[in-house]
């Protein structure tokens, strides 16, 4: 008896767990649908089963009513509407033809990756709003125009944008598309001499790539995960609040000597958030008063010149020597009562010490001379 109790016990086990399986599967389940007729893709999905797609593919025609059935998907993380056709009329939505309009896709906090219809030409003011777990948008190739706040929260009680899409890794960008481009994730212009907009999530060190000559307004507003960034020779203009609420923002190098122009805005300066006290400016050897006297680029309190060709620092108004050497880093005319701290990039202290030649396997790492920090790269 007691034998076949514990057979009877396994076969209820076995059953709860196939159900559990069902459900699963069941809510894993990947949808196609065909919309032939604009506001009608609510009648191809049981109420039942809305919540449960996490992956719905649609192709045909799409109006406001279509787009606010989506948007009460609970469950969607990815969506494909790249042979669908977004056209004017519906409830729910004001919809445009070939237009991703404002706050269509607000608060769909599940929601990963986006792949949008290849006829769309505009992207709206605020038309990712709060879709906090968005990663990736795919744009086809004859989008013309993104809002510079299609990604970024309108502003918060004092007038300054927020970034809710903090997620963000990746644009990807048909190669044919005329207007824009996409260079590991970074989104461009299709010249690839403006950047757009950098996704939040990428990576919390950013080389801006050689050529490009301007930052687009709002392009790197409210990125919390920004700690450091390298801006080329070839920059020439900054739009505003380019650099807005970048509150992590640690270490800023700009190769060029004379500092790119900065637009300002009644929001403040493109570093408006950033802070000034703390976040190092490397500028290169002989530009220091430059970047002292520009707009938005004179507030920061340390301006640190650098020889990128001899990795040698000078420290304004400092006696004090820092240059890379063979096999790590020599540091020179410390005053007596000053301590040199060196740190890995992870947070590990490697040398705590007086300074003199330091052995230090190659690679970045972060220097502490008294109240003082930099980044110094060892190869």
């Amino acid at each position: 008896m007691r034998c076949n109790s514990m057979v009877l016990t396994c076969k209820r086990i076995i059953v709860v767990l196939l159900m559990c399986l069902v459900c699963v599967l069941g809510y894993t389940q990947e949808v196609n649908i065909h919309v032939e007729e604009a506001g009608m893709l609510s009648t191809y999905i049981d109420a039942s089963k809305k919540n449960q797609i996490k992956k719905l593919t649609v192709t045909g025609y799409l109006n406001g009513s279509d787009v606010y059935y989506i948007r009460q998907m609970d469950g969607l993380e990815t969506l494909d509407m790249t042979n669908s056709t977004i056209v004017a009329g519906g409830k729910g939505y004001t919809t445009e033809n070939n237009t991703i309009g404002y706050q269509h896709f607000k608060g769909c906090k599940l929601l990963k990756k986006v792949r949008l219809p290849s006829s769309v030409l505009y992207i709206r003011y605020q038309a990712f709003d709060q879709a906090y777990m968005l990663e990736s948008i795919e744009i086809g190739e004859k989008l013309i125009e993104i809002h510079d706040q299609a990604f970024v929260n309108d502003m918060n009680a004092y007038g300054h944008a927020i970034r809710t899409c903090k997620k963000m890794k990746e644009f990807i960008v048909a190669e044919n598309n005329e207007k824009f481009s996409a260079v590991e994730g970074v989104l461009f212009n299709k010249e690839k001499t403006e950047l757009i907009f950098y996704p939040n999530a990428k990576s919390k060190e950013y080389i801006i790539p050689k050529g490009i000559t301007s930052i687009r307004q709002r392009a790197f507003s409210a990125c919390d995960n920004l700690f450091s960034i390298e801006i080329p020779e070839s920059m020439t203009f900054i739009g505003r609040s380019a650099f807005e609420n970048c509150n992590h923002l640690m270490n800023i190098y700009s190769y060029t000597s004379t500092p790119p122009t900065a637009e300002s805005s009644l929001a403040g300066t493109i570093f408006y958030g950033v802070d000034l006290d703390a976040c190092i400016l490397y500028v290169p050897e002989g530009s220091y008063s430059n970047y002292w006297l520009a707009p938005a680029w004179g507030g920061f309190k340390n301006i640190v010149e650098y020889d990128p060709a001899t990795a040698i620092y000078n420290i304004q108004n400092e006696k004090y020597v820092i240059e890379a050497i063979e096999g790590g880093l020599s540091i020179r005319n410390l005053p007596l009562d000053v301590k040199v701290k060196v740190y890995s990039m992870n947070g590990t202290l490697v040398y705590n010490g007086d300074g003199g030649a330091i052995s230090l396997s190659s690679g970045i790492y972060v220097v502490r001379i008294g109240e003082k920090a930099m980044k110094v790269a060892v190869r």
